[in-house]
């Protein structure tokens, strides 16, 4: 039973859906490890004990003053030295069955997904193969994308978007400061401190090394730190693809946190709180979305959650290890970094299906700015060597 206590004090520290054709700058970071080796697929970071865990918690959540929390600038998203080749041809099919996974109300304490998520998967898979793209990108639609963009509004407590929170962090090399949009996701009732971002926001691609001081405050608002939900510290561990660690690969621009048991205002993980968001991969690539995020750039404050409703417009090829990226229409912009892009949304809870990565500054469309955003596609890799594991879903990818 999820347990309140004092406010802002330091304490110590499923169901699943598969669907066929058929049916730190601390001592703790001196004692961390990153694992991975040659051809791995993801790499690790990871504290030796629960000791340290919570010297690791406690550790971040006194570095992260409301001032410093003010201070932080948003991670850039700026992808100008990618290399943009609009694809001329189909891109690939997802090579798996689609799956839709995890999640949990806790209005309801039903864990899974809903009836109405499994109701539209089932007729997404009945119009189309539901793993084959469009034939010819310009046939997907012209840039940029349609798309709403505008302020959620005072709901921002309301599940799901409950689950929405600012990421902070600190680079352990140059000292500095930053933020980026996160959201909690499950794979089973019993696990539920685990956070999803972009690659980008956990570790520094191309130059090896894991940004430290972890706090994720779901609900922040204008007032700061949401005084009913208030902040968790990671527990130390997180996990990217090493393709993204070694050498800043754009298509496995994801990352993975896990946090402390307990939080600042609730002796309970973060999911148990706020709820969770399911999964979803190897789905067709022309999707209606959704995703929350907390854009700093003009027009917006980088202290209210805004919303955006939009459908994947094409697909980009940039060169990585991983499927040719997807493109959609939206107003957002750095501080939306690791936004969680939402299939199946409804009040009753979504699943993530990709998350806010970059933009192109320019290329064949120009300046995208406040204009078009790209993500990583969810193929069975993203599920199985990232999800998976730490969410505990006991099914298959």
């Amino acid at each position: 039973m999820s347990k309140k206590i004092g406010l802002m004090s330091v304490v110590a520290l499923g169901l699943a859906l598969a669907i066929g054709l058929t049916g730190s700058q601390n001592t703790v970071m001196a004692q961390a490890s990153s694992q991975v080796s040659a051809g791995s697929v993801v790499t690790t970071r990871s504290v030796p004990n629960a000791l340290a865990a919570e010297t690791t918690a406690a550790a971040a959540l006194a570095y992260w003053t409301p001032e410093r929390m003010a201070a932080a600038k948003e991670m850039s998203i700026d992808g100008a030295s990618l290399g943009l080749q609009k694809i001329a041809a189909a891109a690939p099919a997802a090579a798996g069955t689609p799956g839709l996974a995890g999640g949990f109300n806790p209005a309801t304490g039903v864990a899974g997904p809903t009836s109405g998520q499994m109701a539209q998967a089932a007729s997404a898979l009945a119009s189309s193969s539901g793993i084959v793209p469009s034939a010819i990108v310009p046939l997907d639609g012209g840039f940029p994308g349609p798309n709403n963009t505008f302020l959620y509004g005072p709901k921002f407590t309301t599940f799901p978007i409950s689950t929405v929170g600012k990421l902070f962090f600190t680079d352990p090399v140059t000292g500095g400061g930053f933020q980026c949009t996160a959201s909690v996701t499950s794979g089973t009732a019993s696990v539920q401190n685990i956070i999803w971002t972009a690659g980008h926001c956990v570790a520094n691609g191309g130059q090896s090394y894991f940004y430290t001081n972890q706090v994720f405050c779901p609900s922040y608002n204008s007032g700061g730190v949401n005084p009913a939900r208030g902040c968790w510290a990671w527990n130390g561990s997180a996990s990217v693809f090493t393709a993204w660690f070694a050498s800043g690969d754009f298509t496995r621009d994801e990352g993975v946190i896990a946090l402390n048991h307990s939080g600042t205002v609730w002796n309970a993980d973060v999911g148990n709180v706020t709820g969770s968001l399911g999964f979803a991969w190897n789905w067709a690539r022309d999707q209606h979305w959704f995703h929350y995020g907390y854009p700093c750039e003009s027009p917006w404050d980088c202290v209210s959650i805004v919303e955006t409703a939009a459908e994947h417009r094409y697909d980009v090829n940039v060169g990585g290890s991983g499927p040719f990226v997807n493109s959609w229409g939206s107003g957002q912009n750095a501080g939306s970094s690791g936004s969680a892009v939402q299939l199946f949304f409804s009040y009753g809870g979504g699943a993530i299906n990709s998350n806010v990565s970059f933009y192109f500054s320019s290329g064949p469309n120009g300046n995208e700015h406040n204009i078009e955003l790209q993500g990583p596609y969810y193929d069975t890799l993203v599920c199985s060597a990232l999800w998976k594991p730490f969410t505990g879903w006991p099914g298959t990818c």
